[in-house]
């Protein structure tokens, strides 16, 4: 029998997640086969739950059994992409789809997904069964690739709210995906993370010019030693900070990237936060090769507005001859009650729309400094801040108002029929 209790720890009380193995279904021939199978092989049968290509990646949220199975209609790749920052790292996720294209079999399984091509015989379904149990026996398996998505928040102008978009859009991610997420702070001689955490106990790891420099040097510390500079914000939040007196820029910057290295199969985000404050500037050169999404916080300033174009030339022209280039969101933030450009101007000269749109709200510090978060709560900042660990996610926006936002949240992701399917949404909110 294929034992897959251990694999992971205690269960949430969802009943979608009681299960130690959940299959997410489309067709009644696929769900039946699948069961028949299962019982042959001597298998614990699957919860089973139903599906749609446009509703998965909300219904799949929070799902914590060790073997997960997901029926795939259209879009394969386009949907593994989406599912595979939402899923833990130690979860093992079989797609069943109707590609069979080497280049898309090739994609998935560099995704971190086992793949079974559907229609199948009931022989070819027992063959990949007995294979998945080989598997788990000796533990192997693609899902040791999925590693976690890079997300760096960049202000190319001083004050643009930075650091606060970062913590807060931390606890959104965690919101949306129940999974882990590695907080950076590259403040090395002064930042403000601990307070817009509400933590004013958490420590910056000191580090010594020695240690600096050895680890520049193209030298990755171990995953013992890596995870051994983290500090818990919370159950599902790391934190990765360090301070130095003396030094700074790009000797820092890898020093912190050689730190996070072994670290990629712990979390599903490593969400980092490059304010203008910090001693170096974030470079798109290294940023597109590094990232896979670039938030680009803009205030609507003639000073700002001005940055942040020069920013998104050379950004741009950089990550368009990538072969994988890094996604690129536009936040406009109101740092001031009274600020002098208009979102339409911002546009025009941006040459490019405002992903997301954040109001300026008089109590924000005051706010996050008693320890509330904006994705928890009923402000004016809620819903930009939800929509935005939604784009980084690639699932679709919420729009209506704050409340008319709880409301849609307390009901089942089932019933949900205004769900769509986009890879990068965007919105005005």
């Amino acid at each position: 029998m294929l034992a897959l209790e251990g694999l992971t720890g205690q269960k949430k009380k969802r009943e979608v997640t009681a299960a130690s193995c959940t299959l997410f279904y489309q067709t009644e021939e696929c769900r039946n086969q699948l069961e028949e199978a299962m019982k042959y092989e001597g298998m614990e049968v699957p919860f089973c739950h139903p599906c749609t290509d446009s509703n998965i990646t909300d219904v799949i949220t929070g799902v914590e059994s060790p073997l997960v199975l997901v029926e795939i209609k259209e879009d394969l790749v386009n949907l593994a992409r989406l599912l595979h920052p939402l899923i833990s790292h130690q979860t093992r996720v079989v797609l069943i789809g109707r590609e069979n294209t080497i280049t898309s079999l090739r994609t998935v399984e560099h995704l971190g997904f086992y793949y079974l091509y559907w229609p199948a015989e009931k022989t070819d379904v027992a063959a990949f069964l007995h294979e998945l149990q080989e598997d788990l026996q000796q533990g192997k398996g693609p899902q040791s690739s999925r590693l976690a998505k890079r997300v760096a928040v960049v202000g190319p102008k001083g004050g643009s709210g930075c650091t606060m978009i970062t913590c807060e859009l931390a606890h959104g991610l965690v919101k949306e995906t129940q999974q882990q997420v590695i907080l950076v702070d590259h403040g090395y001689t002064g930042s403000a993370m601990h307070i817009m955490l509400g933590k004013r106990d958490l420590e910056r790891m000191p580090i010594s010019e020695q240690a600096q420099r050895h680890h520049t040097l193209g030298n990755i510390l171990d995953h013992v030693g890596a995870q051994s500079q983290l500090s818990q914000v919370d159950k599902k939040i790391s934190y990765l900070g360090f301070e130095i007196e003396n030094g700074g820029g790009d000797e820092l910057r890898e020093y912190t990237n050689n730190v996070l290295e072994p670290l990629r199969n712990d979390a599903n985000f490593i969400l980092e936060d490059y304010s203008a404050s910090v001693k170096f500037y974030p470079q798109p050169k290294w940023l597109c090769l590094l990232m896979d999404c670039v938030i680009i916080v803009v205030q609507p300033t003639l000073s700002s507005v001005f940055e942040t174009r020069q920013f998104l030339e050379v950004f741009n022209r950089v990550n368009e001859v990538l072969s994988n280039p890094a996604r690129s969101i536009l936040v406009l933030n109101h740092c001031n009650p009274k600020d002098s450009v208009e979102k339409e101007s911002i546009e025009q000269y941006l040459q490019r729309p405002v992903d997301i749109h954040i109001p300026y709200f008089k109590q924000c510090e005051e706010f996050l400094t008693s320890g509330q978060r904006f994705v928890s709560s009923k402000t004016p900042l809620t819903r930009p801040f939800i929509n935005l660990a939604r784009l980084v996610v690639g699932k679709p926006v919420v729009n209506g108002g704050v409340f008319s936002f709880f409301r849609r949240k307390g009901k089942s992701n089932i019933k949900d029929k205004n769900i769509r399917n986009k890879t990068e949404p965007t919105a005005d909110v």
